[in-house]
């Protein structure tokens, strides 16, 4: 509970933020145009890929666990949990994936928790050396000036294996001092380190973390903003970071305020940079929404069949 009024209270700043910027920049933002629509449409499929990974990802999360559930489940879950994330708080479209594949994958919502927090662990490894790699394609001048974050991303990636496999040996002593979504993502954890399954998902990962830097480029060239991807790349590392607070729909205001940060620490526009997480969730929903309606009697098929699952007795 306190954990909880910890991270309202933390995301209750960060949006009051936000809202401070959007006013004292309301000016400059109406000034604000697409000028290459060409990078724009590239956003549509760049997201669509996106979205399937991340529906695969689940997938290859639960298999270590013993469930094999469809692609086409973890499609349906992903595209429409993008639609919950954005409309609902507190990651409530993980709440609505778990549904789904409780009633129709047979999937206990236990089990789904565990392989979805194991499976986060897992990206915020990958995504420190990914960010620590990304400081050195940048210039030589931010990573003197901000030297501070390579030892907070190479303690992540050396920290997160070094405290999984202490707690290994020490049979789980230390979980319990931990919060509790985190330690039942190191129990998962184990699952998925010892899995065929692990080597698809680091791939998996890595591609969307390539995705998600390049979503940040285009958007920044459909604003007519001339930056380098080593830079998006390194912006959208640290932007990522901020699910670990996201309490609000979409993370509103959380993931600007951290493209905000981002910004200074590595000299990009900010106001173009904040907008493109307002692109971001424009083309997720888009592309959301069009997928439903495009599949629409099979995904009503689908939901109809987890209800009558769920009254049989």
């Amino acid at each position: 509970m306190k954990q909880k009024i910890v991270k309202i209270l933390i995301s209750l700043v960060i949006v009051s933020f936000a809202l401070f910027f959007v006013s004292s920049e309301w000016q400059n933002i109406k000034t604000l145009r697409i000028h290459n629509f060409s990078y724009l449409t590239l956003l549509v499929p760049s997201y669509f890929i996106f979205i399937a990974i991340n529906g695969l990802l689940y997938l290859y999360a639960l298999i270590p666990f013993g469930y094999k559930t469809s692609v086409e489940l973890g499609l349906v879950t992903s595209f429409l949990g993008s639609i919950g994330n954005i409309i609902l708080p507190l990651k409530g479209g993980l709440v609505g994936s778990g549904y789904l594949y409780q009633k129709h994958g047979k999937v206990p919502l236990l089990i789904f928790l565990m392989a979805t927090a194991a499976l986060q662990i897992a990206v915020f490894w990958l995504t420190s050396i990914l960010g620590l790699f990304s400081l050195f394609l940048v210039d030589a001048s931010v990573l003197e000036s901000h030297w501070y974050m390579a030892v907070a991303f190479l303690g992540l990636a050396l920290g997160i294996p070094l405290f999984f496999v202490l707690n290994q040996l020490f049979h789980n002593t230390w979980s319990k001092f931990l919060p509790k979504s985190v330690a039942e993502g190191l129990g998962g954890l184990k699952n998925l380190v010892f899995s065929k399954a692990m080597f698809s998902i680091l791939l998996l990962t890595l591609a969307n973390l390539f995705l998600m830097s390049f979503n940040i480029y285009a958007s920044m060239k459909s604003l007519g903003v001339d930056v380098s991807f080593a830079k998006t790349l390194a912006s959208g590392v640290f932007s990522s970071f901020s699910i670990l607070v996201s309490v609000t729909p979409s993370g509103l205001g959380i993931r600007e305020s951290f493209l905000y940060f981002s910004s200074k620490i590595f000299e990009i526009p900010t106001l173009p940079l904040v907008m493109t997480g307002v692109i971001d969730r424009v083309i997720t929903l888009f592309v959301s929404v069009a997928f439903f309606l495009v599949t629409f009697k099979r995904v009503k098929y689908l939901l109809n069949e987890s209800n009558e699952s769920a009254r049989t007795p």
